[in-house]
């Protein structure tokens, strides 16, 4: 039972969370996957999220989190 849940988690991770190409981002950046995610993992990666518009729209701890909010378009990792 737990083999089915890890895999199934796995799956949906690995589909929510594919970045999908575009020619009209800033370099470095990253498109919100098309269907957007609905379920992310924990793990601390940060990122800048952007509407379409372009404009900052704060921090989150991962681009999964970021895309899974329907206002963010792309993200862009955080430098430090």
């Amino acid at each position: 039972m737990h083999r089915i849940l890890f895999v199934t988690a796995a799956a949906l991770f690995a589909t929510g969370c594919a970045s999908t190409p575009s020619a009209n981002l800033p370099e470095g950046a990253t498109a919100c996957p098309d269907p957007r995610p609905t379920v992310c993992t924990m793990d601390y990666n940060p990122v800048n999220g952007f509407n379409a518009a372009g404009e900052d729209q704060g921090e989150f701890g991962n681009a999964c989190g970021a895309c899974g909010q329907d206002d963010i378009s792309y993200t862009i990792p955080v430098r430090r």
